[in-house]
C-alpha cells in the first residue's frame, strides 16, 4: 500500500493512461501541423512592361523568319494567410495569420522560328497572321518580407514557347493586332500572355509598339521535391516596345 492508501497496481495503471494520453497528444501535435494548407503566393498588380524585338527573314524564303524577343517587368504586393494555412518558401514555413509583402521582377526571352505575313507595309484592310515555336527563358527575382525577414528567391526556368497572332492594316503604316502566347516546361512552369497591340512602321525595318498586356506566369506548380508555395504573377497593364526587322 501507498501513503495515499490506493494500491500499487491502480497506481501503475493510472501512470500507464496518462502516459498513453501524453502520447497521443504528442502525435496530435503534427497532425495538426500538418493539416494546414500550403498556399499560393499571389503577386496581383498593375505595371508597365517593356518589350524589344528583332526578327530576320533567313535567307531564300519570304515569310519563314526567326525571332528573338524580350520583356520585364516589375510588380509589388501583400498577402494575408489565415489561420490554418501556411506559405512555404524554400522550405521555410511560415503559418497563419499573418501578413507578408514583397516584390517581383521578371524578364522573359524568346527565341523561335515561324511564319510571319505581317513584316513589311500591309496594304490598309489587308489582315495577316504571324505563328512561331521556339524556346524560352524566364527570369524570376523575388522577395518575401514577413517581420523584418527577407526571403529572397531567384531562379531562371527554360521552356517551350509557343506564339500566333493576327494584324489588321489601319493603314499603309498603322496596324491593329492581338496575339496569344504560353510556355511550358516539365515542371509546369511557364507563362501566358494576351495582349492588344498598336505598332507604327517609323520604316520599314523600325517600328514603335505599344498596347495593353495581361500576363500570367506561375513558378513551381510541381517541384517533386519540396512542399514549397507555387509563386503565381499576374500582371496588366500597357506596354511600350521597339521591333526591328532585317531583311
Amino acid at each position: 500500500m501507498f501513503d495515499n492508501g490506493l494500491p500499487g497496481p491502480f497506481i501503475a495503471a493510472g501512470l500507464a493512461a496518462v502516459s498513453k494520453r501524453s502520447r497521443s497528444a504528442l502525435l496530435v501535435i503534427p497532425l495538426t501541423v500538418a493539416a494546414c494548407n500550403v498556399v499560393n503566393i499571389d503577386v496581383d498588380d498593375s505595371v508597365d512592361f517593356r518589350d524589344f524585338e528583332a526578327s530576320a527573314a533567313l535567307p531564300g524564303q519570304d515569310q519563314l523568319r526567326i525571332r528573338l524577343r524580350g520583356s520585364a517587368a516589375h510588380g509589388e504586393y501583400r498577402q494575408f494567410v489565415t489561420d490554418g494555412n501556411l506559405i512555404r518558401i524554400d522550405n521555410t514555413p511560415l503559418f497563419g495569420p499573418r501578413e507578408v509583402s514583397g516584390t517581383a521582377d521578371v524578364s522573359y526571352y524568346s527565341i523561335a522560328l515561324g511564319e510571319d505575313y505581317t513584316t513589311g507595309e500591309l496594304p490598309p484592310g489587308e489582315l495577316r497572321v504571324k505563328r512561331y515555336i521556339g524556346i524560352a527563358q524566364t527570369s524570376l527575382d523575388f522577395t518575401l518580407l514577413d517581420a523584418g525577414t527577407t526571403y529572397p528567391l531567384s531562379d531562371t526556368t527554360t521552356e517551350l514557347y509557343l506564339q500566333i497572332g493576327a494584324v489588321y492594316a489601319l493603314s499603309k503604316r498603322l496596324n491593329f493586332a492581338l496575339g496569344v502566347a504560353g510556355s511550358w516546361n516539365v515542371d509546369d512552369s511557364g507563362i501566358t500572355e494576351i495582349e492588344l497591340i498598336l505598332d507604327y512602321r517609323i520604316i520599314r525595318q523600325l517600328k514603335l509598339a505599344g498596347g495593353y498586356r495581361w500576363f500570367e506566369y506561375n513558378y513551381g506548380e510541381r517541384q517533386y521535391d519540396s512542399n514549397d508555395s507555387v509563386i503565381a504573377v499576374d500582371f496588366r497593364g500597357p506596354f511600350l516596345g521597339l521591333g526591328l526587322a532585317f531583311d
